[in-house]
């Protein structure tokens, strides 16, 4: 048994530093980063600490990776990394983080603060201010490799009811750990 740990913790070893090696390679890829949380958008799931609305002292950070997506596609409920590269809007820089809440093929609006997709109330455990939810938005269908993104704190954030829904090639990196700042 003892050496089935070993040997699991060496192949752990081996496979970090692997990716280490690849991400300072190539490091465009996001195979493993860090990001400091900046707004107040995914509050209270990811906190900010200089912007209105931030509920701490201290900016949490966020560790990403793009290998799940290099293997799969993205899935609703995660937590993910876009870039928008050049593209300019008021309200973002161009990279945000948010929550994956409506995927390719899919029927979404927001009715009362609710999100609903493909005709039911979306279960939003992360949700834990119930304000108005933000504005409602109309019924839409997502088209083929796009993705409908939504902040966990609806009241103060910026996502695809601004500026709609957002292709694959924007998700850059999937969030896999948080670090309370």
């Amino acid at each position: 048994m003892r050496k089935i740990i070993v040997g699991l913790g060496v192949a752990f070893a081996i496979v970090m530093t692997g990716l280490v090696v690849i991400n300072l390679a190539v490091p465009h890829l996001e195979l493993l980063r860090e990001y400091t949380v900046e707004s107040a958008s995914m509050e209270p799931t990811l906190h900010c600490a200089n912007a209105a609305a931030c509920l701490s002292l201290h900016a949490d950070r966020v560790i990403v990776s793009a290998v799940p997506y290099m293997i799969g596609d993205p899935s609703r409920g995660d937590i993910v990394v876009i870039n928008f590269g050049d593209r300019q809007h008021a309200c973002f820089d161009s990279v945000i983080v948010k929550r994956i809440v409506g995927l390719p093929g899919d029927m979404i609006e927001q009715r009362h603060g609710r999100v609903w997709v493909n005709e039911r109330v979306l279960r939003e455990p992360y949700i834990k201010i119930r304000g108005t939810g933000g504005p409602d938005f109309a019924k839409q269908r997502i088209r083929w490799n796009w993705y409908f993104v939504m902040g966990d704190n609806r009241e103060a954030s910026c996502d695809s009811r601004e500026f709609g829904p957002i292709p694959r090639s924007a998700i850059i990196a999937k969030v896999i750990r948080s670090i309370r700042g």
